[in-house]
């Protein structure tokens, strides 16, 4: 190991045509400079996703290898969602690989790394921390240090009031939450000094779903300055920090995926069950068992037709904020993740995941009512895939525009584990969960409305003493940790699938601190830290309209 030291800044959801504009127009100063040096488009993971996302960057791996494609796992012994978290995840991240070389690591807030594991520092979990009185910090005794100091800390902040349509108290917590993080985060880094040091801001992502419509379509309304504040806030928070990092330090800024507009979502067990492939019990009604009652969407399917959708989104934000203001309790959907409406014994196939756009077959052997024989399974897969890619919105428009198998995306051991087929949605579209009055709707998050989906490119920018300055490339989220291990001249195992982005180096650095490969030994078996408070973040994910 040299003597570069490294820092990864996240933007949980980043997108160049929010970040880029305000970059240019030269109110952002710290990202200015930061972007001064090498940046381009980074590709994600398929489907683009915080947990596969996240993980890549931080293991240089593919799914497949990583074991991590969705908020979810899935088990043959019945058909519900079993979270996943960081013991899941199948090999070493970049932390530990520092730690193992002697360096010192911090890390913080960084998706998908609770429960927390020991390394040579500290390491405090991020999104997917169950409950804020958890065991979210490694060494443990460092929460109560952090909560000394800092009482109103949290791992995270309340996106139920987003649902809530609360609108006004959510942005109004945002800037000041991620201030208090930084906070934490800064003292640490000055107190330990690390070698390798990563900090995330997520909450960008969840304003980037809901008000991407006020800031990037229409730009107006009370919201329609939102990312703009929020970057310019983030801004400040970073410079005094970036000024104080000593002049070896490398910095790398990351996002887990894009953003785009959302308009309309498709309901893919709706089509799976028109054409045959879902059937549904006896009796039930399985658009009551989605997330949203019938009535509701066919009035938001009527008033979008005839142009006053956007026209009540705006009057029930205003009522909703109004009764919540004065302590009333705001309307609130059930959430539609169980199918229980749904007759396994003639079901085919079932859409699984809208957070990792994925279908399942209802496998003989594999699934508990599983009715699909293996030697039907390639065929169907196709014929379900080729017919989805003719699926098709009113006005013609085709809505899905891929439909990819595990195997066309992932390789490694862990591929078995992935969904039978992964959808891409055309821009403008995206997918929802259960049953609803139709295959296409408005689209929505608990009866809330979505404008804002993900989108397969994030950013990244590179900067650095050894980085070579107004340079733009393309890069995957799966080169992230080999670059930096590269750079602070740590070898690099065989097992990673990304590549060190060499060509943004400076030539004579590359020459002093050549790339060294080694066969890795096997990850052993995370540390066990305290169970997962699964019915606390099954919550948090509802909040977040994943469930």
């Amino acid at each position: 190991m040299n003597n570069v030291k490294t820092f990864i800044l996240g933007l949980d959801g980043a997108d160049w045509s929010v970040l880029e504009p305000l970059i240019k127009e030269g109110i952002l100063p710290n990202f200015s400079r930061l972007y001064s040096g090498a940046h381009g488009p980074l590709d994600s993971t398929c489907p683009p996703l915080t947990p596969p996302g996240w993980t890549s960057s931080v293991t240089g791996r593919n799914p497949g290898k990583h074991n991590i494609f969705d908020f979810f796992s899935y088990s043959g012994r019945d058909y519900d969602l079993h979270l996943t978290n960081r013991k899941d995840r199948a090999c070493r991240a970049i932390w530990n690989y520092v730690s193992e070389e002697g360096g010192r690591v911090l890390v913080m807030n960084v998706p998908h790394t609770y429960p927390p594991e020991k390394v040579n520092g500290y390491l405090i979990s991020g999104f997917g921390t169950p409950e804020w009185d958890c065991a979210y910090t490694f060494p443990p005794e460092l929460k109560k240090r952090i909560l000394k100091g800092h009482p109103s800390f949290k791992v995270d902040m309340p996106s139920r009031l987003l649902h809530e349509g609360n609108f006004k108290a959510f942005t109004e917590q945002v800037n000041a939450h991620c201030e208090e993080q930084f906070k934490v985060f800064t003292e640490l880094y000055a107190e330990l000094k690390p070698h390798f040091a990563m900090f995330a801001f997520v909450e960008m992502d969840r304003l980037f779903h809901f008000f991407w419509k006020e800031n990037m379509v229409e730009k107006k309304g009370p919201y329609a300055t939102l990312f703009r504040d929020h970057f310019v806030f983030l801004d400040k928070l970073l410079g005094p920090f970036l000024d104080s990092l000593d002049d070896q330090t490398a910095v790398m800024v990351i996002s887990d995926h894009g953003f785009g507009e959302v308009k309309k979502d498709i309901y893919v067990n709706n089509w799976l069950r028109e054409k045959g492939y879902l059937a549904v019990k006896e009796g039930k009604d399985a658009v009551k068992e989605g997330t949203v009652p019938a009535w509701k969407l066919k009035t938001a399917a009527f008033l979008d037709k005839i142009g006053l959708w956007g026209v009540y989104l705006k009057l029930r934000r205003a009522q909703l904020e109004k009764s919540n203001s004065a302590g009333a309790g705001a309307e609130t959907v059930r959430s539609a993740t169980a199918l229980s409406a749904v007759d396994w014994a003639k079901t085919k196939a079932y859409f699984s995941s809208m957070s990792a756009r994925s279908l399942r077959l209802n496998l003989e052997g594999r699934e508990f009512c599983g009715v699909v024989k293996k030697e039907e399974y390639a065929q169907l897969q196709d014929r379900i895939a080729r017919e989805l890619l003719e699926l098709k919105d009113e006005d013609g428009t085709q809505v899905i525009t891929r439909v990819f198998k595990p195997q066309d995306a992932y390789r490694g051991e862990h591929v078995l584990s992935a969904s039978d087929l992964y959808l891409e949605p055309a821009p403008g579209y995206s997918f929802n969960q259960g049953f609803a009055a139709g295959v296409i709707m408005p689209s929505t998050q608990h009866g809330q409305p979505r404008s804002g989906d993900h989108r397969q490119y994030g950013v990244f920018m590179l900067q650095g003493p050894q980085i070579k300055q107004g340079l733009c490339l393309d890069a995957e989220i799966i080169d992230v940790t080999p670059t930096m291990l590269a750079l602070m001249g740590i070898p690099l195992s065989s097992e990673l699938d990304g590549k060190p982005l060499t060509e943004a180096m400076d030539p004579e650095f590359v020459n002093a601190n050549p790339v060294r490969r080694y066969q890795e030994a096997p990850y052993g078996e995370c540390p066990k830290g305290e169970e997962e408070n699964e019915e606390k973040l099954q919550e948090r994910l509802k909040d977040l309209g994943y469930l």
